[in-house]
């Protein structure tokens, strides 16, 4: 069977690239022939995305993100390239909803997934696979989102019409589940994250001159920085260890307060040792909390109460440490948060019942048999 998988294979985003390799590693240990459909819908005004926008309330830190990626975002980018060009099983390049519609008829499925490509504000109807229209395979989705419940009116009368044909869907958490069924009718199965289902170790690489131990920081947030720097400063107060900072891909050359380290051009390899060897992790991240869990790094969340957080919220209720998110740093100055550890064990056991029937899900969307994998 060959599988064709779209999703946001081409940002410069730890998560986004890391989500899209365990997919495919995935379905390929399911004995599937998956390929990275090679399609980016914004490849003709990747200038438009990068400076426009600008003409807003916070033009100051938009104009100086822009500068710092002129700055620092060349060897950045190159390492994502790199990633991909050696890890990916990429189709042929896509530029036109034409040559994607012409190169569905060489699957026998396509699966659209996992992140935020069901994500409204970008309104890109492709991710519901509308291109296929006479398409005589599968249409499945696999961990899809939506990122959060305040879409575009217009969108959301859409997205019946799109999901009608798709022989599967699943998706990555209750709040999107709960969105289909409110739109469709249809209840999805909630499934795990791809980066749960495979260990993503073997792609590893060290960055120059790592430390033995780190606490590690991955904040994506410009908002409540004080507030997170204090949080950061209790954890350093506690262990008596360095401060690594790895920057966004996103946002190149905006370090981390009080960061001892600052990594600004860390590839996808290089952020994944840094989760699996760090000592401790902070991070604001959906994909930086699960890697935390995956490795078993003892962590906090920075919690931000912002509307992306209800998927960290989702999470942590569905796998038990909901006491690790950490709005202020008044909440981890007592002994009491230092003496409840968290058991992952006991969370491991419940991610390996939630990676199986994610399994169970994909075998039974591509018609396969039954069986049993393990993932984390």
């Amino acid at each position: 069977m060959k599988v064709g998988n779209l999703t946001f294979h081409f940002c410069h985003n730890y998560g986004g690239v890391l989500q899209c390799l365990a997919l495919q590693q995935a379905l390929q240990r399911l004995g599937v022939n998956a390929e990275v459909i090679d399609y980016n819908p914004i490849w003709k005004m990747r200038w438009v995305q990068r400076w426009g926008g600008l003409v807003s309330e916070r033009l100051a830190e938009r104009v100086l993100s822009r500068l710092a990626e002129r700055r620092f975002g060349a060897a950045h980018f190159q390492k994502f390239r790199a990633f991909r060009k050696q890890h990916f099983r990429l189709s042929e390049p896509c530029l036109s909803i034409r040559s994607l519609r012409k190169r569905a008829n060489s699957y026998d499925a396509l699966m659209v997934g996992s992140d935020q490509v069901w994500n409204g504000e970008w309104h890109w109807p492709v991710y519901f696979l509308n291109f296929a229209t006479r398409y005589p395979g599968r249409k499945i989705s696999y961990a899809a989102c939506f990122g959060h419940d305040r879409q575009p009116a217009d969108f959301l009368k859409k997205v019946p019409f799109w999901l009608a044909s798709f022989a599967a869907i699943s998706v990555r958490n209750n709040l999107s589940r709960d969105m289909v069924k409110r739109l469709c009718g249809r209840e999805p199965q909630v499934v795990a994250d791809p980066t749960l289902l495979v260990d993503l170790r073997e792609c590893a690489l060290p960055p120059p001159n790592p430390l033995p131990q780190f606490i590690l920081v991955y904040s994506l947030k410009t908002k409540n920085a004080e507030e997170s720097a204090a949080i950061v400063s209790q954890v350093k107060s506690r262990l008596h260890l360095p401060v690594v900072s790895v920057t966004p891909g996103s946002l190149p050359g905006a370090p981390f307060p009080g960061a001892d380290v600052v990594i600004d051009d860390a590839g996808p390899a290089e952020w994944v040792w840094l989760l699996a060897n760090a000592s401790y992790v902070c991070t604001d991240s959906f994909h930086g909390t699960i890697f935390s869990l995956k490795y078993r790094k003892p962590f906090v969340v920075l919690d931000h109460r912002a509307e992306g957080s209800k998927r960290l919220y989702d999470f942590a209720d569905r796998f038990g440490f909901r006491d690790r998110l950490v709005a202020g740093a008044a909440q981890i100055t007592g002994e009491e948060f230092w003496q409840r550890t968290l058991d992952f064990d006991l969370v491991h056991q419940r991610l390996e019942s939630h990676i199986q029937d994610s399994y169970r899900f994909l075998k039974s969307a591509l018609g396969m048999g039954p069986g049993n994998e393990t993932g984390v």
